[in-house]
């Protein structure tokens, strides 16, 4: 008799908790049904970690077509010796909203990722998938115009440095020559 109670008990707890998991909309988004139109626009990044235990740090920004190419600059720091690149490449993407890209920059090195995108293409998480790197970031949608009111409300930086995903981006100041 007592198995039994501890059986249905446990048929009942996996009911419920199935019930609740199933009600919960995806993390990306209400319904998944990405494109490479998905990402469209320009978008600022940042993203670090290690390149075969160096320490790497980059900030950059770069327009998608919404066709599976993009283009854009950076600006990178590996080991502390600083660098300005433009880059390109391409991605596709699946309809649960993930993907893959590959680029090229001016310095001549090639990057794969794998990423995530929400469904509204406002914001990107990816990590690089090269053999020997530890390397993450987050890319968010541009906003269409920079002024005062793009930086009212809470600061864009956390108080340990990171940066938080939910401020307003601005494109990058022009470089000269670019």
């Amino acid at each position: 008799m007592r198995l039994r109670t501890l059986m249905a008990l446990n048929a009942a707890g996996w009911l419920i908790l199935l019930a609740t998991a199933s009600a919960q909309t995806p993390r990306v988004g209400s319904v998944l049904n990405c494109t490479p139109g998905t990402i469209s626009g320009s978008y600022g990044y940042v993203n670090s970690g290690f390149i075969a235990a160096v320490p790497y740090a980059e900030y950059g920004q770069f327009a998608a077509d919404g066709k599976g190419s993009f283009a854009g600059s950076s600006t990178v720091s590996v080991g502390g010796a600083i660098a300005a690149r433009v880059l390109s490449g391409n991605y596709t993407m699946t309809a649960a909203c993930t993907g893959i890209s590959v680029f090229q920059d001016s310095l001549g090195n090639v990057a794969h990722f794998t990423f995530t995108v929400d469904g509204n293409g406002s914001a990107i998480e990816f990590v690089q998938t090269d053999s020997g790197t530890v390397v993450s970031g987050h890319a968010q949608h541009l906003a269409s115009a920079c002024d005062a009111s793009a930086f009212s409300g809470p600061t864009p930086m956390l108080p340990a440095g990171g940066w938080q995903p939910s401020a307003p981006m601005c494109p990058p100041p022009m470089r000269a020559g670019s």
